[in-house]
């Protein structure tokens, strides 16, 4: 897969870097795919003999169908929005261009979402779904794996019919499929080490000041994938430079104390958008697919929760907010304490 050079251009998003961008990841991504079918004879033995000798719920077999899924639905995905690009007269018509787009992601991440259930035996329970709707809202979700990010467009906009503006971290951008639909749609892909801080959150607030009614934004506010190591890095850096935030970090233990400011930005310029917080259970501890070799993933029970807060109940101000919103990942460190024990 490319290397993080790829989404190091000052503007990512200009027609030029999108080009040379797209010209390394869309035949990297065909590329794998031919071989995988080419090599699935010989991959697919090795995966089973190291599953006979590794006795660990045939994670080898599971991991190499997961990889396969992918790159299939990731080639499918491409094709469809070539094909959405044609049927809008080659992306003239804009409105035609963002429908179809939604159709083809909702359909991209439905197909991703089912074969990582079926592959490794998951089960959802989510609770709350209900306080979802209506929309505007801006939904705040916790993160520590790779599979969490289908939770939001399959719970919310598959479920509820909320079309969601993402602010997502810029290196998703060598996704193939996520990069060409993630730029006809209204996103934001955030670079979180800014040279220029103050561009990224003017970006952000632009995303939020042009939300419809019947739309939703939705940020990841702890910016990385919750693990161990990262907690005890975030912790040596603000033991250094904020021990206030140190103190509120120090008592999360299975969350990261949120980075707010890209979250204060959304609820600055959508001040009409109720706030809902989503939490989930049973997929810590697989921030990479690296992580699942364990097995330990294989017929889980993942449990999603929702919370919604009225925009009238928040409080004034970015510093009464940025505390509003630590104090509410407070509380969702300890559901996940509880939600575990």
């Amino acid at each position: 897969m490319p290397d993080r050079k790829l989404v190091a251009d000052r503007n990512p998003s200009s027609a030029r870097a999108r080009l040379r961008r797209r010209l390394v990841t869309i035949p990297a991504i065909a590329l794998a795919l031919a071989l995988f079918l080419a090599l699935a004879p010989l991959s697919l033995a090795l995966a089973l003999l190291v599953d006979l000798l590794r006795r660990r719920r045939m994670i080898a077999l599971r991991l190499w169908a997961f990889v396969g899924a992918y790159l299939v639905i990731e080639v499918l995905g491409q094709v469809l929005l070539g094909a959405v690009w044609l049927g809008s007269g080659f992306g003239r018509a804009r409105a035609r261009l963002i429908r179809s787009t939604y159709a083809v992601q909702a359909f991209w991440v439905s197909l991703l979402f089912r074969a990582a259930t079926w592959i490794f035996g998951l089960r959802w329970q989510v609770e709350g779904d209900a306080c979802i709707a209506p929309a505007p809202i801006v939904l705040l979700t916790s993160h520590a794996s790779v599979l969490d990010t289908l939770i939001p467009s399959m719970f919310v906009s598959r479920a509820h019919g909320i079309p969601l503006r993402f602010v997502l971290k810029r290196e998703l951008l060598i996704d193939p499929c996520l990069d060409i639909a993630g730029h006809w749609l209204p996103n934001h892909f955030v670079d979180r080490e800014p040279s220029d801080s103050r561009a990224e959150v003017e970006a952000i607030e632009r995303l939020a000041a042009e939300l419809a009614p019947g739309e939703g934004l939705i940020i990841y506010p702890e910016g990385t994938r919750f693990s161990a190591a990262k907690r005890a890095r975030i912790l040596a850096n603000l033991a250094e430079r904020s021990p206030e935030l140190h103190a509120r970090a120090a008592k999360l233990e299975h969350t990261l104390l949120p980075r707010a400011g890209g979250s204060l930005a959304l609820l600055r310029r959508a001040p009409q958008a109720d706030v809902v917080i989503c939490g989930h259970v049973g997929l810590g501890g697989f921030a990479s697919i690296a992580d699942m070799t364990s097995g330990a993933l294989v017929g889980r029970t993942i449990r999603v929760e929702f919370w919604r807060y009225p925009a009238s109940s928040l409080p004034e101000g970015d510093e009464a907010r940025a505390a509003w919103i630590y104090d509410r990942w407070a509380e969702l460190d300890r559901w996940v304490e509880e939600s575990q024990s």
